[in-house]
């Protein structure tokens, strides 16, 4: 006689507290996008920016120890992240404590940190992984984002990201399925990986690069700077960079 195991599901406590913990949270976000866009916006962009400088803190613990040369690279591209956010946030419409700045330039240094993020992130997981020096990259990465500031706040050479009145121009669109593109890459060089040291990390690094993905494609959808689509696509973005930096510490 045969007997018949049945195998009951358990879902982790723990789990379904996370679960309603981010939905209260995206709840929170909506109401408060309603209410103030613009306060909305800064207190998520600020909080995506504390989380940036934690992951290049946790990098930073990790540069004695040449196994971990990734993750102090990752916390230098991450500081550069952050400080270009910071510049996106305080130029922002309705923010504009720098002067002579607007939608444009702000939007142009999303844009600007964005790329840093993705091709970032692209060359790390493909072919930083494995290097000895850490100190040649991360230099290049804040020349890169120097050089990126120098010519969006003080040259006009970089195209229109954002016009007032008509909203998004083609540059911003195709600029962020460029971006989408790197991340792609990017989770190939993650899933791809055999380093011992990022195995156990491999997991919440994809899952950020898949949430940051479908915050970009958040970013292609609106005409105007407080539509709820932009709501989404800035949580998405925090929880991203919440997950990556779970991922660097749990070495």
């Amino acid at each position: 006689m045969k007997s018949v195991v049945r195998h009951s599901f358990k879902f982790p406590l723990s789990h379904a507290i996370k679960i309603f913990i981010a939905t209260l949270l995206l709840g929170l976000a909506w109401s408060l996008s309603v209410t103030d866009f613009v306060f909305f916006h800064s207190v998520f962009e600020i909080l995506s920016v504390i989380v940036g400088f934690s992951i290049f803190m946790a990098g930073w613990n990790t540069r004695s120890n040449l196994n971990f040369n990734y993750l102090f690279i990752l916390g230098i591209l991450y500081a550069c992240i952050a400080v270009v956010d910071l510049l996106h946030t305080v130029t922002y419409q309705g923010v504009n404590l720098i002067p002579d700045t607007g939608t444009n330039i702000s939007v142009q240094l999303w844009l600007l940190a964005r790329y840093l993020e993705s091709v970032g992130l692209a060359w790390l997981l493909i072919f930083g992984l494995n290097r000895r020096d850490s100190i040649k990259p991360s230099i290049l990465i804040v020349a890169i984002t120097l050089t990126g500031l120098f010519y969006v706040l003080f040259l006009d050479v970089i195209p229109d990201a954002f016009i007032d009145g008509s909203g998004l121009t083609q540059f911003k669109v195709v600029s962020e399925f460029i971006i989408i593109s790197f991340l792609i890459i990017a989770i190939i060089g993650a899933m791809s990986t055999h380093k011992i040291g990022i195995k156990k990390q491999k997991h919440l690094i994809v899952l950020s690069l898949v949430i940051t993905i479908f915050a970009e494609l958040c970013f292609t959808q609106y005409t105007v700077t407080n539509e709820s689509v932009i709501t989404l696509g800035h949580s998405l973005k925090l929880a991203s960079f919440y997950v990556l930096y779970k991922a660097v510490t749990r070495v």
